[in-house]
Order: C-alpha cells, then structure tokens, then sequence
C-alpha cells in the first residue's frame, strides 16, 4: 500500500512523497553473554509524537486540518500513526523556485 494520510472521515490527501520519523523514548541494554555474543534489547515507550514531511500542490488540505484539530492517519511502510498536528502552523516552502509543488513539515502528537 502507497504511503499516504488519511482524514477521519477515510479521504485521501493528495500527497507527493511523505516522511515520518517518530520520537520514541527508548533505552538499549547491550550485555555480553558467557559465551562470548551479545544480546541487545530495547526497552521504552512507543512513539508519542513524530516529525513529517510532506509534498504537496495543494496546502489547503493540510492546513485545514491543522487550523481546526482535526485527527489524520499517517501510513508510512508499514505503520499506522493517528494523531493531531500539534504544530501552530505547517512550515511550507517551494521545492523548486516556480514549482507548484510544496514541501510541509509539522508534528504530529500520536494518540
């Protein structure tokens, strides 16, 4: 399945290309056996917030949703994130001068 975001109501936004990089709060516990190989686990929390990136033609979409708090899924390979921007605004920039297409970043708190 194409990475995508999603509103409430099971619209699609029309996405170019979408990053997610999730904050998680996690510890590694690196121990070294008897016999001589290692054992890594990983223990914390899944993630509550992450950072996303998006392009776009149209930004009124996504500020729409912003401005009024509205829940979005985020699929990004694989993983399913629900959540709320909770940036004040998307941050926009042209990605080529005279391009239509815009790149948007924002967090998103996970719920």
């Amino acid at each position: 399945m194409k990475n995508n975001i999603t509103k409430t109501n099971g619209d699609r936004l029309d996405i170019k290309a979408l990053t997610v990089r999730p904050a998680r709060k996690t510890n590694k516990i690196v121990s070294e056996m008897l016999d001589g190989s290692t054992s890594v686990q990983q223990i914390g929390d899944e993630a509550t917030s992450a950072e996303v990136s998006v392009c776009v033609t149209d930004k009124t979409e996504l500020d729409e949703i912003c401005a009024t708090c509205a829940q979005i899924s985020i699929y990004h390979y694989g993983t399913t994130y629900t959540g709320i921007i909770t940036s004040e605004m998307i941050t926009w920039a042209p990605l080529l001068p005279g391009d239509s297409y815009y790149k948007g970043t924002f967090s998103l708190a996970v719920v």
